[in-house]
């Protein structure tokens, strides 16, 4: 599979996802699957089809902590940046429980 609509059709959805999940808001995620696909596109160098899958993550993970560090840098208060602080607060408290992915369990 070189050709770049194949790839994209079949990884989209899951780099979609995993954005989704990074930033929880739907325009942030669409943000990152495109620069992540941009950034596919562009880049000099080939790529190895047997690890795409992973480069693409790295890619939209890269994506998703830089509009972390905007959110801390410029006081942003969306909630992709909402998002993100509290997955950080529940990373050095040990809580998971109370949310997933901005969902209210109770």
């Amino acid at each position: 599979m070189t050709d770049f609509s194949a790839l994209y059709k079949k990884y989209a959805p899951d780099v979609f996802g995993f954005a989704l999940y990074l930033s929880g808001e739907r325009g942030e995620a669409e943000d990152i699957t495109s620069e992540t696909f941009v950034r596919v596109w562009t880049s000099p160098e080939p790529i190895e089809m047997a690890t795409v899958r992973g480069y693409l993550f790295t890619i939209a993970r890269a994506l998703g902590l830089s509009l972390a560090a905007k959110c801390t840098v410029r006081g942003w208060r969306s909630r992709a940046c909402e998002m993100h602080r509290r997955k950080k607060d529940d990373r050095h408290t040990g809580s998971h429980c109370g949310s997933v992915a901005g969902i209210s369990l109770g």
